[in-house]
Order: structure tokens, then sequence, then C-alpha cells
């Protein structure tokens, strides 16, 4: 009989390879199900013999203690277990598994030493949630010497203690995070209210980090008033000490903000010099660390510890007793500060206190720069050649602003004038980030113009020229991608910065396919968070401040784009960071001090620059709730579809009141129609993803209400498709069918495909037909615009011969509809090599070239 896990310490032995197996021990079985579940999966190989050129001279040069090399954060990791199985299948799971755990902890260090929010890591999954040690080790439960070991026994035991020390520290990692998490649940002001309650908490807490103490396997122990000299257990002793600092971390706010007429509990006095007691030790610990990888976080620490004890000296009124060194503690502080400060830039006093600067500083004379860069660098006037000539471009950035920008508006116009100005007068020495956002606003324009367009005209005076500008269009976004690099945006960045990543983003989601932009807008995300686009700054420059908004709203708009169109992302995080809305105001009623805006616009329901942004601000909310529940256990719970369908609706008739006339478009806006279909397609998508699993008649929670919802919203969906391709109203913005919109279409011709082999076979759906095989003709025409309408066309060529064909008999009949429901659920629209075609053999027909159907229009 197999064991249930590889981690079970009642798991009999099995070979491996032929050698003898281990049974983990209980201890370190405990520690991995604190620390979330025990991994199944196949037993690996013994490690291979790998360590860094650190860990080798630990170990064979004289023993030094282990603060000498390491940082109490920076131990270094066992080395990366592949196995003699190595390409074994599912090993790529494995090590998919053990990339995200350490994603995962380089995450957790972040969000503890910077006030960044949640990134929404842990709420992923894994089918292996954690890395699985060899079975082969001689034991897990006793001390290692390493004076003892001799080279045919230092491998495997030294990987003994590197796989414990490795799974204790995520135990540990994770344990931490928890607890942060916990603590900061009412925030600070609830640290001030109830005493009581948290000396109670830190009492229950430290009962948690005594039960995880005391599991803790023998290989990896350590005490907590000696420093040890064995790496692994200097490393996770600083961590287990820093986790009780933390505990006491409100109990010392509590006693240091309590009211002056308030007087703290005695116990409370109590543990807050113990809290002090505990940052005095790390900071003597700290300060004999020399460099390495960890050495910014240390620091950190250093400093916030220092501050703390300052803090309680300054206010001799709370009755904290401090350590009789502690003047000596800060003097040690300021040592290893300015000794750190002499040449690592990240270390001097403004940037330990804040994230990357908004406004690049010039470097002092003793930096070494620090850079990412993708390729040599290139002179200005290089970069500056691939511009298009200057009418031409001043026409590309007039049309931008009249057509495009609207439907992405993060740009304040005047504030872009103004820098546009300054470029033509001084090209040479132009912002490199501000030359990326021009660039990348010429590729999106390019994108979106007819060859025979009059103000291209300059272009093509040289009639050996192609008219190719979708080519001069990718030109123009990899320039911008150098001027980006150039300017090192991974490290160093501003709001031009930003707004040119999320017009590259936007542009490519709506040319090329949403999911080519997923990494870039990662990147997005993270410098917005630096810039600090997502709280809420200082009014004291409203321009500065509406940018930011902007911004942060644009990342939240490219966010919708990715859900819709996948059903596994949960941006939760994201919607719980209380970011403000742009102000509803047009971009010259925008001035430095003050919103232009009379009292009866503001209440006025007005169509503005910002009225789509703030539309779709919204979306994002209600998007994220609807994800949440349809990616959560109640997703079958019928009586949740009212209130959605009513929010969703409710929406509707907002856009329809400000967009539409009487309920009709408007002949005198053709923006605001463009934007009511746009919007029109978010509301749709959202309607099936909640209605999908009550939509089919095999289906245990049928509803026929719900199969006519699908049903209508998948006609909808097809119906905005057209407008877009057909209307010549629409004309300038026919770009968009190039991408997310012919996305949609293809979610709304699965959803009504879907439908119509579920109705009855007296119904009568030629209407329908008429409308996937119009939507099969416009996507021929598209197929060779963008990856994502080549990857959409032989679906839909597939769909409308699914329906074309005559109904086969009952039974066959409900196997095909069983079998095509399936289908649906599990393909992969945008890998078209990665689907199953075989589906369409037997009763259905794949096609194999576009001769072999005539499609009718």
């Amino acid at each position: 009989m197999a064991p249930e896990s590889s981690f079970s310490s009642n798991a009999p032995a099995q070979p491996n390879h032929g050698q003898q197996a281990l049974r983990i021990p209980s201890d370190l079985a405990l520690i991995l199900d604190d620390a979330g579940s025990t991994p199944p999966g196949p037993q690996d190989g013994p490690p291979a013999k790998k360590r860094s050129r650190t860990t080798t001279d630990y170990t064979h040069r004289k023993r030094v203690p282990a603060r000498c090399v390491y940082g109490e954060n920076d131990s270094p990791q066992p080395p990366s277990p592949t196995g003699h199985d190595a390409e074994s299948e599912g090993s790529d799971q494995k090590i998919i598994a053990r990339l995200d755990e350490i994603k995962d902890m380089i995450g957790r260090e972040f969000l503890l030493e910077i006030d960044l929010p949640p990134s929404g890591l842990g709420d992923l999954s894994y089918p292996d949630p954690l890395p699985e040690p060899p079975l082969t080790f001689a034991t897990l439960g006793a001390d290692v010497e390493t004076k003892a070991l001799s080279p045919t026994n230092y491998d495997s035991r030294f990987e003994e203690r590197g796989w414990c020390y490795y799974l204790a520290e995520i135990s540990l990692r994770r344990t931490i995070d928890d607890t942060l998490q916990h603590l900061a649940e009412g925030g600070e002001k609830s640290w001030l209210s109830n005493p009581s309650q948290l000396i109670r908490q830190y009492h229950e807490l430290e009962k948690q980090r005594s039960l995880w103490r005391f599991h803790l396997p023998t290989i990896v122990q350590f005490d907590d008033e000696q420093v040890p000299d064995n790496e692994f257990a200097f490393g996770l002793r600083g961590r287990f000490l820093e986790w009780n600092e933390l505990l006491l971390r409100p109990i010392l706010y509590h006693v240091l903000h309590l009211p002056s007429d308030q007087t703290p509990l005695q116990e409370c006095v109590e543990l807050a010099e113990k809290a002090i007691h505990l940052c005095e030790q790390k900071i003597y610990e700290y300060q004999h660390t020399l460099r390495h990888g960890g050495s910014w976080f240390i620091t950190r620490r250093i400093f916030a510890y220092a501050c703390l004890i300052l803090a309680a000296a300054m206010q001799p009124e709370r009755r904290i007793k401090l350590p009789a060194r502690w003047g000596s503690a800060i003097r040690v502080a300021i040592q290893a500060l300015g000794f750190w400060s002499q040449d690592a830039a990240d270390s001097r006093w403004d940037a330990v206190l804040c994230r990357p600067p908004v406004e690049p500083t010039p470097p002092a004379p003793t930096d070494v720069p620090f850079t990412l860069s993708f390729g040599p660098s290139k002179p200005v006037p290089e970069l500056l050649a691939a511009l298009p000539p200057d009418p031409v471009c001043e026409y590309l950035v007039t049309r931008y602003f009249a057509t495009l920008s609207p439907l992405f508006h993060i740009l304040h116009g005047p504030t872009f004038q103004k820098q546009y100005w300054a470029f033509l007068q001084n090209p040479q020495q132009a912002d490199l980030s501000w030359l990326a956002l021009l660039y990348a606003i010429c590729g999106l324009t390019l994108k979106t113009v007819p060859p025979t367009d009059p103000g291209l005209s300059e272009l093509w005076e040289d009639s050996s020229t192609p008219r190719d500008l979708s080519s001069l269009s990718l030109k123009c976004r990899e320039a911008a991608m150098m001027c980006l690099s150039q300017d090192q945006f991974l490290v160093r960045h501003n709001l031009n910065t930003l707004e040119a990543l999320l017009i590259l983003i936007h542009t490519i989601a709506n040319t090329e396919g949403a999911e080519y932009g997923w990494v870039l807008l990662g990147n997005a995300l993270h410098i917005a968070i630096a810039l600090r686009c997502h709280i809420n700054g200082d009014a004291s420059n409203f321009i500065e401040r509406e940018r930011r908004r902007r911004c942060w709203a644009g990342i939240l708009i490219l966010h919708t784009d990715q859900t819709l169109l996948y059903r596994d992302i949960d941006l939760s995080s994201l919607a719980n960071m209380k970011a403000s809305m742009p102000s509803d105001a047009n971009d010259d009623e925008i001035q430095e001090h003050a919103i232009l805006t009379s009292p009866a616009q503001a209440s006025s329901r007005r169509i503005t620059h910002m009225s789509l942004i703030r539309f779709h601000f919204q979306l994002f909310q209600l998007s994220t709730r609807v994800h949440s529940h349809v990616s959560g256990p109640n997703q079958l719970n019928e009586a949740a579809l009212g209130p959605f369908d009513a929010e969703i609706s409710e929406q509707q008739q907002q856009w329809d009141s400000l967009y539409l006339v009487n309920g009709a478009r408007s002949i005198l806006d053709t923006a605001g129609y463009a934007h009511w279909c746009i919007l029109q397609t978010y509301a749709h998508q959202l309607y099936l993803l909640l209605h999908r699993p009550f939509h089919h008649s095999r289906s245990s929670c049928f509803r026929p209400e719900s199969r006519d919802r699908c049903a209508q919203s998948g006609l909808a969906l097809l119906d905005i498709h057209r407008q877009f391709f057909q209307l010549p109203r629409l004309k300038c913005y026919r770009w968009l069918v190039n991408g997310t919109i012919s996305c949609n279409a293809l979610h709304g011709a699965v959803a009504l495909t879907s439908c119509l082999v579920d109705m009855p076979n007296d119904a009568d759906f030629t209407e329908h037909l008429a409308v996937i095989d119009a939507a099969v003709v416009r996507l021929e025409c598209l197929k060779r615009k963008s990856p994502a309408c080549s990857h959409i066309y032989p679906i839909l060529r597939c769909l409308q011969l699914r329906l074309s064909r005559a109904s086969p008999p009952s039974p066959a009949r409900e196997l095909a509809e069983s079998r095509f429901e399936d289908w649906v659920s599990n393909v992969d629209w945008f890998r078209p090599d990665a689907i199953d075609w075989d589906f369409w053999d037997g009763d259905f027909s794949t096609p194999q070239a576009d001769d072999d159907l005539t499609a009718t229009t």
C-alpha cells in the first residue's frame, strides 16, 4: 500500500535508484504542517553536488563565526535538489513549485522591510505547495558537526542540514507573514484602544512561537542566548528573535503613543522593555556582518531598532527601563550605517527611509552605478533617428490626443504639450523616459491609420520605402523599449517611465493580444507602487497628483482586461488598495494649485476626459468581486446572481444616461458611442462569468434564465465586434478588433454555441447561425492582422462547423453535447497548438483549409 505522503512520519521506506529511503521524522513533518500542507509528489533523487563559494570556504577553511560570513537573513540556500530522475515526468512542476516558493520568500522579505501592499502571491496555489527533499539521507534527527565531516560523507550530511534549514525557513517566513497580517488587521488605532487584548494576543502568539521552536529538528536547533557558529542555525535564530520583536512591537507602540493623561498597564511596560532589550541585542549582533546579499535589509533593521530605542529614551515619562548600554548601541548603529553608506547608495538616510525617489537624484562621486541593461547603450542621436520626420511626428501626436487618448486617457495633455515643445527646442537633451513615451504614442497611432492618410505623405517621399505601417509601428515600440532600457527603468523610474509602459501595454493588448503584455504589466504595477500612485498623496501639486491617479487607474483597467480573458486571476489585493479615482475634470481644468471646476459642473452629469476612466475604475472593483465569487466555493449559489446582475445593470444604466440619447446612439458624439460599446463588452463578459455554471440543461443547477442570459450576452459581444468592424462612423476605432474586441467576440461565440447545442431539436435559431457565420467572415479578413485573430479564426471555424451539421440522433446528441462542454471548459484559446483538435473527429469535422468551408454571409 502506498504511503499517503512522502513526508509522512510513518511512511514505509521505498527504494530510490537502489538507495535506501528515509522516513522523515515527525518533528519536521509538523513543521511542514505549520507551513501549510504536506506536499505530495514523487520522490526526488539526491541533490546535485553543488554549493556556493562562500559555503565551500566556510567548511574547508578555519571556522569563523557565521555572522562574519552571512547576515542573519541571508544564510546560504541549500543546493538546488535536482536528482537523478530530473528528466522524469513531473520534474518541471517540482522546479516551478520551488521557484514559486523562493519568489514567495523574497516577496515576504520585501513586504516585511518596505511598506508595500500584499501582492496576493499567498493566494496562489500549486499542486505541490512545498518542494520535496530527497528521501536518501541517513538521518535528519542527529546533529551534524562540520569538523567531523570527511570527503566521503560531507555532501550528504551538509545537504541534509541544508534541506532542514530550507524547509524550516519556509515555514518560519510563512508563519511570520500570517502573524503580521493578523497584527495589522485593526490598524494602529486598535493597538491604543484595548491593552488587555494586546497582552492576551501576545501570549497566544508567543505560545505558537514556542510550539514552532519545539518541533524544530535537532539538526538546526539553536540557543537563544548564544550566537551559533553554524550558519544555518545562525540565520534561523536571527529570524526567530525578530519574530519575537515583531510580536512585541504593537505593545511598544501602545506604550509610546498612549495619550499623556492615561497610564499604561504595568505588564505592557514590562513587555515594551523586553522589546527594547531585543532591539539592543540585535544591533550588537548585526554590526559584525560583512557584505552579503542581505546587507540592505541589515542596515534597515539596524536603523529601525535604533529608532525604537531613541523613541523610548525620549519619553522617560513612559517609565520604560532602558538597557544599560543603550547609548553605546546607538553609536554602534550610527557607525554601522556610516560604514555602509560610504559605498552603497541604498544605505543613505533618504534611500533607507524611502523607496526609490520619484525624481532621479545626481549620484555621489563615490557611487558605483547599479544597472540592469538589456543591451549596449546607444548615443542619443541614434535613438532619435528612428523618429518620423517632425511634421509626421506632430501629426501622429495630434491624432493620438484627438481620437486615441480618450480611450485610455492617462496623460495630462497640457503637461505633455509643454514637454513636447521643450523637446523640439533641444532634442539632444531629451529625457529618455519621455522619449520612450513619444515613441509609444507614435507606435500606437501608426497602427490605427491607413497608409494613404495625407498626414503620412512625407514618409513616402522615398519611393523605395515600403508602405508597411505595422513594421514602422513595431520599430517605434522597439525604440521605446530601447529608451527605457537605456534609462535603466527597472531601477530608476518616474511618471514618464510609467506612462510609456502603460501605453505600450495598451497598444499590445489591443493590437496583438492581451496575453503578450502580461509581464510588462507586472513591471508597471510595481513601478506604480514605487512611485506611490496607489496612495492619496500630497495635494500641493494637483497636476502631479492627477497624473499618479490616472496611471493607477490605467493599471487597474489593464488588469481588468486580463481577468476577463483569463478566469484564474484574482486581483483582490489590488482592489483592497484604497486609491482614489482621478478627478472628474478635463485636462485644461487641472492646474498646478487647483482644479478649476465650478459647483454646477461638479454636480452635473457631463462627459469629461475622465468619464470613461472612472467607469473603468468602478468596473474593476465589480469585476474583482465577481471573479472572487466565481472562483470561490459559493459559485453555485443562485442567491448571489440577483445582486450581481442588478449591480451590472445599474452600471449599464449609468452608461446609457451619459452616452446615449433616449436609448439610441448619438449622431453628434461618435467617441461617446465608441466608449459605450467598449463598456458594454465588460458588462456582458461579467454576465457570462456569473451565469455560465447555470446555463446548461445537464447541470444540476440549471436555470433557463441563465441560458437565455448567456445567449443574449454572446450575441451582444458578437454585435459589438460587428459594429467596430463595419460601421463607418467607428472607422477610426476599427483597430480595436485586432486584439481585445475579437477575444471578447470569441468568448461570445463559444457561449452562444454552447447555448444553441443545448436547445430543443425543434428550436429555430437560423438568425443565431447567421451571426456566427458573419463573425467567421470578419475573422477571416482579420486573421493576418494580429496573433490574437490568427488564433481565434480556426476556433470560430470549428464552432461554425459544429452548428452547421445536422443534429446527430439521440443519445449520440447528448454525448456530443457533453464532449463539447468538456472541450470548452478546458480549451486554452491563446495556445491553438495545445488545443485538442481531435475532439472534432467522429461526430464533428476539423477544418483543414479555408476552401473546405464556404462561409455564409
